[in-house]
């Protein structure tokens, strides 16, 4: 059977055998950690669909404060992508390295990620975390500061048995 070329008609856009997926390869990250953003396109229908390359995208990252980031997809050329009936098609869309449109570290907090598949009109978001991160020196200190406070508790406690 030959694919059903989509086409960006209205009876086509909301197609609903097309189901959209966002998602990261984890949902907590430390900070300046890279997230990698994948769109799963899933094809429930019973033919074949066919795009003429990636689908196109709007992506943005929402914090606290607003829009951390945002993209589009770039118009590279690329092969046509056919999604077999039944059967998914995965794309990474994107890295972010946690940096906002100022050019700064994000702080430690929850961001949604937010993509829209333009050419077939769908939405899709998750959540991830960015969690404060403590460099191997400050983990060391924080350490010895446990291991010497519990060597005082056992020495005042000795102290009072005697």
């Amino acid at each position: 059977m030959e694919p059903y070329p989509y086409q960006a008609s209205l009876q086509d856009r909301f197609h609903p055998s097309i189901k959209v997926e966002l998602v990261t390869d984890k949902t907590s990250y430390s900070t300046g950690d890279e997230i990698q953003i994948t769109v799963i396109v899933t094809n429930e229908g019973p033919r074949d669909l066919m795009f003429p390359s990636n689908p196109d995208y709007s992506l943005q990252i929402i914090g606290p404060s607003g829009i951390d980031y945002s993209t589009l997809s770039q118009d590279v050329e690329s092969e046509p992508v056919i999604i077999p009936a039944s059967s998914h098609y995965k794309f990474e869309i994107d890295t972010w390295n946690q940096i906002n449109t100022r050019g700064q570290q994000v702080s430690p907090e929850e961001y949604t990620i937010k993509v829209e598949l333009t050419d077939i009109d769908s939405i899709d978001e998750t959540s991830v975390r960015i969690n404060q991160s403590f460099p191997m020196v400050e983990l060391i200190l924080v350490l010895v500061l446990v291991i010497i406070s519990g060597v005082v508790i056992y020495y005042l406690k000795k102290r009072k048995r005697i």
